[in-house]
């Protein structure tokens, strides 16, 4: 892995471990009933940029080596879920159970005065959002420009990009090698550029799912084995 040079952590824990964790770092008391943060991540900031990355895992992370990803990570958390698509991991982490049971954290967030805007499609929203904090927006480069206009605005920002789910349904797995390379590349840049546009002590938490439906594997070899061997993942960078 590229990471080696990096001092990084490299850390274990359950997807719904994510809602404490962002609280935390926002220094916002977390209800009793939520499962503890993240242990290792002890990072405190006014500001978090979360970013939620579908069909981008473990394996992407690893195999194709985004240059920026692996500069900025301080920590790299292995999620645990039972159910690694993008509407359950969207419930996880917003609501912690698949139940709405209460506890939403948007509205955690802005009870403790915190200024929250989420930006991606209408039908992710509508799971996660209400109407005053969200941005719906048409596609990747859409989310990118109103992430622009967002940035250092609101002290949490989540921002929803889906452009790996919908290369990967459109060929069947098998996408043309040099386009899936272009549109990492086009990714870890406009991540980069949010990175150094963004507040100094910002943390920017890059979430992955395995997409918005299960893909039937059309790779072999290796690569096959990798990828039903990938877990979701939670990179961290602090910026100085």
């Amino acid at each position: 892995m590229a990471t080696e040079a990096n001092d990084y952590l490299e850390l274990t824990a359950m997807m719904t471990a994510i809602p404490a964790t962002i609280l935390k770092i926002l220094k916002v008391t977390s209800p009793t009933s939520l499962p503890p943060p993240i242990e290792g991540i002890n990072f405190n900031s006014e500001h978090i940029v979360l970013v939620i990355l579908d069909n981008f895992g473990l394996f992407e992370y690893t195999y194709y080596k985004p240059e920026f990803l692996i500069q900025a990570c301080d920590a790299l958390v292995l999620l645990d879920t039972q159910n690694p698509y993008t509407d359950s991991v969207l419930k996880q982490v917003f609501y912690v159970t698949e139940q709405f049971s209460g506890f939403h954290l948007p509205s955690v967030l802005i009870e403790n005065g915190k200024s929250v805007a989420m930006v991606g499609r209408q039908e992710e929203l509508n799971i996660i959002a209400h109407n005053e904090y969200s941005i719906p927006s048409t596609d990747d480069m859409n989310v990118y420009i109103n992430a622009v206009k967002a940035l250092n605005r609101h002290d949490f920002l989540s921002l929803h990009f889906i452009d790996f789910e919908k290369l990967y349904q459109q060929y069947a797995f098998q996408p043309p090698a040099e386009t899936l390379k272009q549109l990492i590349r086009r990714t870890d840049k406009w991540l980069k550029v949010l990175f150094m546009q963004a507040k100094p002590g910002s943390v920017f938490i890059i979430l992955s799912s395995h997409g918005k439906h299960q893909i039937d594997l059309q790779i072999k070899g290796k690569a096959a084995q990798w990828r039903l061997a990938s877990l979701p993942i939670a990179i961290f960078s602090k910026k100085p």
